[in-house]
């Protein structure tokens, strides 16, 4: 999944810059663009150095062992019958 995602991440940067750079742009768009250029290639960063299979199994094993502990600790109950018991005379 990560070599597909870090393939989309470099389009949306290609694809923006290409945005940025041909068309014209007043100086409150062009900083907000420039901003969000900066937030793509942080992302792109981040996920190519942060992100590794070291992490994600941590997390998922992390994961695996909270839900196995919630349930070990979850009590089973019997449903209650909406049967009354027979009336004594």
């Amino acid at each position: 999944m990560k070599p597909i995602a870090l393939v989309i991440v470099a389009a949306m940067i290609a694809g923006h810059g290409a945005l940025l750079w041909f068309r014209p742009l007043d100086e409150t768009a062009l900083w907000m663009g420039l901003g969000l250029e900066v937030g793509l290639v942080t992302m792109f960063l981040l996920w190519s150095f942060v992100v590794t299979k070291a992490s994600v199994t941590d997390a998922s094993l992390a994961y695996a062992q909270q839900l196995f502990n919630h349930c070990e600790t979850t009590i089973v109950t019997k449903p209650r019958s909406n049967k009354r018991p027979p009336a004594t005379a």
